[in-house]
């Protein structure tokens, strides 16, 4: 079975703005997809988690991602940034005025090969937070 796991972690006040409230947290379902795999990584039976940091615009968009707890695979690594940067939008988060503000956040996700021998169906993980 192949899955991609997507796990969260709380949020990462960053220090030019405060987080936004974890109920405006987006579901990271859409963000890396089973068939996002690398297939060199598929090839080389590479799985694992990954600790991404990012910031998260006054507008909701997500820039500056960057590993904090690599797989220990540097394709998968790369990719997770490269499709969380693509694909997260949040609702801006806002100061006590009601302005948005820029914020920070972490995720982990835990890229997983199916058995040998098995297709490409998978599931997608529960929300639990990193280790």
């Amino acid at each position: 079975m192949l899955a991609l796991l997507w796990m969260t972690s709380p949020v990462f006040a960053a220090p030019y703005g405060p987080a936004a409230p974890s109920r405006d947290r987006p579901a990271p379902l859409a963000w890396l997809r089973q068939e996002d795999y690398p297939s060199a990584s598929l090839a080389s039976r590479e799985s694992g988690e990954v600790t991404a940091a990012f910031d998260v615009t006054e507008t909701g968009a997500v820039e500056h991602c960057r590993v904090v707890r690599s797989s220990g695979y540097l394709r998968l690594d790369d990719a997770t940034c490269d499709l969380i940067e693509r694909r997260a939008r949040y609702r801006p988060a806002e100061d006590a005025s009601g302005k948005p503000v820029a914020t920070s956040d972490v995720r982990a996700f835990r890229w997983v090969l199916p058995p040998k021998g098995l297709g490409a169906l998978g599931i997608v993980g529960d929300g639990t937070p990193p280790n």
